[in-house]
């Protein structure tokens, strides 16, 4: 079934003829008897595939004639400059299993070596052989049902084929496909629970998903049942996954405590594996505490370990710690040749993770010398990186996880471009940041259609862009330094093959603009160019999109004629703090006394300082302002701040009518969706619920639908929940008058309360308004905090800003959508909502709302301290109460506009 060929002057060729399935190529009793140096096969491995490598056999020690069993002797690779992988032992060291799972990030020729870390290879013999098993990429969905009917067919590897299930998690991890690693792990979790390796696996993968805290619970339940079976050798493996955990969560302290354990557990089972986690791990966490000369030193005792053990995958993050440290004592010169080393392993070992931060930190570098362009080509790998990893998740809540941990090197960029005046890409970067989850959320919502021909070419469509975009990423790394022209006709054929996807695309957008022109123009809901954004905005119009580092703060000015990068003099913690105490003194559970004082006046006036003054002069000829936020200032009503020219006090939105955007790219896709139609409405309002009665709601619904020819109102068990989702997407105005609970630990739960009825629970939460499909213009929630974000007190990641009523509605369909920044008056809410539907009959949007925001500050009414549905209520009864003047911003600058403002 094989020949081995040797020949003079030449490196021995293995011949292998393959089984074909209809899932998958298996190429069984590979005899291996080669010592020393690679051995090429035949056996070709396409890029993308999940090949599956186990041995059988031993190696003899000539001299003595003793055996020696060890799954790292027998190594494999991918192409002639692949990276090395070796065979795993599994927990069980005295009858290892032998056996790994890849999955290949460039096709090429399957290479084979056995004993290349032996000093003398000559001195042994072996007698191993080999099974290969290579599913292509198209064939990755039946792995699972394979490794089933292959145990019933391979008694023989029945141990190396139930390894599989517990390998590919790791396989996954490895390639950067964290989602598909964890929902592998789950059923891994409830099946084996009394495996700790489904727990240490399990909390590699929620560290890199950014789920910190499950992390460390999962690594602790695999260091207790390590421990409790006296296991030294898998404890101290356990070990250094629990140390990470531990500094991923801050508590340094803890880890190093844990590290030093790890070390004497390696140590005892000497193991070189162990006792450099643990360094590297002390190296880690010692760094983090600013302590230089105690990380660099375990660092480079972790490396020393790993060159011994030739464990290339692990140098990598080894040598990006020591580089770190090296940058962080202004060793430039000497931590440039370590990320360097640590570039080289990445691309050799296909690590994603520490191949972009050995780029972002050589873009750092040369940032800081000077060497922009060297900089910026650095910054643009890592960010390109990243977001190929991005791509493979699925769940919108993990890639606002993933892309929070990895921001820093957008900020870097950004700050460059900004630097050398080149605001264009400096904002085009920004948006790639930030709202990234509901740019992908509403690109797949809108690629459906009930033709099915369309379907068919949308399906085409999107496997032929994803293919371009992994091909283009691989491409991109083959041309790196080190590898560029050694596999110059594998670079040739990938080039061929680009060219023609390409052109395939071309053709597939072309068919379903002809089909469907709205549709095509939704297929690319990506981050927009400066140019395009321009394009939107008319003369009247200027949009402010900012940004908030630790290093540099900037508000981009576009208006229809030009960008501007204006950086602002404000440190993030000022600007937090000003937000904060802003909200304390006037509109977060205000007592009675502060609404008779006027200590908000100054932070307005503050924040109008750092926020708007320095672009007063872009701004002074425009009408409308749209708010594109970041950060904290999605917590800011920018309406409401206030200058102080003359001594005299003016707010925002008595000069500019306002409107916001969670990303200035969205506004594409609301554009769109804008078809004018403002005819019919739904209102409901003062549902039944075991919430206080809004009375002011009941009133406001009936009033505001009384503008309106065609109309549905519902009132108290009229408004139950299945008639709401049923009904509302019917009608171009869609106004809920309800009680709001806004949930920080779990937002996709926060929802809009109203009657129950047994085929719901009365509770329309965010994740089902995300899945709705309605048609209305304009979606009013009436309701307290509706356009608060998964926010800083909540832990919203600070680039991705994606969970809220706003962002669910947009979603939905809607292209604007009125919420509330905070609890609101039940009798002011009614009075503005009054005057902005009617303002609404002959006005834009943005219009509307201003106009009745500033008569509602200029009115007097007297309120009492009693609580209604919403807040504070007007009480006739209590003639004697206070007065409270509506030019405070608590009464009449809750309510902003989201989305398209026309």
């Amino acid at each position: 079934m094989l020949l081995l060929l040797f020949a003079l002057g030449c490196s021995p060729k293995l011949k292998v003829s393959p089984k074909q399935t209809p899932h998958y190529n298996i190429y069984e009793d590979i005899i291996l008897t080669h010592m020393g140096d690679w051995v090429q096969t035949d056996i070709h491995i396409p890029s993308g595939a999940i090949v599956a490598i186990m041995a059988q056999g031993k190696l003899r020690y000539i001299p003595d004639g003793s055996y020696y069993q060890s799954p790292s002797t027998l190594r494999f690779r991918i192409g002639k400059y692949g990276r090395e992988i070796h065979l795993r032992s599994g927990q069980n060291q005295d009858n290892p299993t032998m056996v790994n799972i890849v999955k290949i990030s460039q096709d090429g020729l399957l290479y084979f070596s056995i004993g290349r870390n032996f000093p003398k290879p000559s001195l042994f013999k072996s007698f191993k052989k080999a099974t290969v098993i290579v599913w292509p990429q198209e064939s990755e969905t039946y792995i699972n049902e394979d490794i089933i009917i292959l145990k019933q067919l391979r008694p023989d590897l029945k141990r190396q084929i139930g390894a599989f299930p517990f390998l590919l998690p790791d396989c996954y991890y490895l390639s950067g496909e964290y989602e598909k690693a964890n929902k592998l792990l789950i059923p891994l979790r409830q099946r084996y629970a009394w495996n700790p390796w489904v727990f240490i696996m399990s909390a590699a993968v929620e560290s890199q998903l950014g789920r910190f805290g499950k992390a460390n619970t999962f690594a602790r339940i695999a260091v207790d049942d390590y421990n409790r079976s006296g296991n030294k050798r898998m404890e101290g493996i356990a070990q250094t996954y629990l140390a990470r955990t531990l500094s991923n969560l801050g508590r340094y302290e803890e880890a190093i405590k844990i590290s030093e354990k790890a070390i004497n557990n390696g140590q005892e089972v000497k193991s070189g594996f162990i006792t450099g986690h643990g360094h590297y791990w002390l190296g880690h966490n010692y760094l983090m505490l600013n302590d230089f000369t105690a990380s660099l030193e375990n660092t480079r005792k972790a490396i020393s370990f790993f060159e011994e053990w030739n464990s290339g995958g692990f140098l990598a993050d080894c040598y990006v710690n020591l580089g770190m440290a090296l940058f962080l004592t202004d060793q430039y010169n000497e931590a440039k040749q370590i990320f360097k080393s640590a570039l080289e392993v990445g691309r050799t070992y296909a690590l994603p993770e520490p191949t972009w931060r050995a780029h972002s930190r050589l873009g750092r570098i040369a940032d800081k010398e000077n060497r922009m362009q060297e900089a910026f080509a650095h910054y643009l790998e890592a960010i390109k990186i990243i977001e190929e990893m991005r791509g493979k998740l699925g769940d919108s809540d993990l890639k606002s996880r993933f892309l929070e941990m990895r921001l820093q090197v957008y900020e870097w960029m950004i700050g460059l471009l900004v630097g050398i005046n080149q605001p264009d890409d400096a904002l085009h970067f920004l948006e790639r940041a930030k709202a990234r989850s509901i740019l992908d959320m509403l690109q797949d919502k809108s690629l459906f259609s009930e033709n099915r021909d369309e379907t068919e070419l949308l399906t085409r469509e999107r496997d032929v862009r994803r293919r371009i975009d992994r091909l283009s990423f691989s491409h991109k790394l083959d041309l790196s330094e080190g590898v560029a022209g050694k596999e110059t006709e594998e670079n040739r054929n990938r080039l061929t093959e680009l060219g023609r996807l390409r052109g395939e695309h071309r053709a597939l957008l072309d068919k379903i603009s002809l089909s469907n022109p709205e549709l095509a123009s939704l297929i690319s809901i990506n981050p927009l160019k400066s140019d395009d954004i321009k394009k939107l905005l008319d003369s009247d119009t200027v949009l402010l999109e900012y940004f908030i580092s630790t290093e540099k703060n900037v508000i981009f000015v576009v208006t229809r004629e030009k960008i501007l990068a204006v950086p602002f003099q404000a440190s993030q913690e000022r600007i937090f703090n000003k937000i904060e105490d802003f909200r304390r003194e006037a509109v977060d559970k205000v007592p009675l006394d502060q609404l008779t004082n006027t200590h908000y006046l100054r932070l307005l006036a503050d924040l109008y300082d750092i926020l708007i003054k320095p672009v007063e002069n872009e701004i002074a000829a425009k009408k409308h302002l749209v708010i594109v936020p970041h950060s904290i200032l999605h917590y800011l009503p920018f309406q409401a701040l206030r200058s102080m020219e003359n001594g005299k006090g003016r707010y925002l939105i008595e000069s500019f009518s306002v409107s916001y955007l969670p990303s200035a790219s969205v506004l594409k896709y609301a554009r769109i969706k804008n078809k004018g139609n403002l005819e019919s409405i739904f209102a409901a309002g003062n549902p039944e619920t075991e919430l206080l009665p809004i009375p002011a709601a009941e009133q406001e619904a009936k009033e505001v639908s009384d503008l309106f020819n065609e109309k549905l109102v519902l009132i108290g068990k009229e408004a139950n929940e299945s008639i709401v989702k049923d009904k509302a997407p019917e009608y171009d105005v869609v106004l809920l008058s309800t009680h709001g609970e806004m949930i920080d630990s779990d937002p996709l739960t926060s929802n809009l309360r109203f009657f129950s009825s047994k085929d719901d629970d009365g509770k329309l939460t965010v994740n089902e308004v995300f899945n709705m499909e309605i048609k209305a213009n304009l979606v009013t929630l009436s309701a307290c905090e509706t356009g608060l974000a998964k926010g800083e007190t909540g832990g919203f990641p600070k680039g991705d800003d994606l969970v809220g009523f706003s962002r669910a509605f947009i979603h939905a369909g809607a292209p604007s959508v009125v919420v509330s920044l905070w609890k609101v008056s039940d009798d002011s809410t009614t009075e503005l909502m009054r005057r902005f539907f009617k303002n609404l009959q002959n006005m834009p949007k943005a219009v509307a709302l201003q106009k009745a925001q500033v008569d509602l500050m200029n009115l007097n009414l007297r309120y009492s301290l009693e609580s209604g549905g919403r807040g504070l209520t007007l009480s006739p009864e209590d003639q004697a109460g206070l007065i409270f003047i509506q030019s405070h911003p608590y009464f009449w600058a809750p309510f902003i506009l989201v989305g398209d403002w026309r």
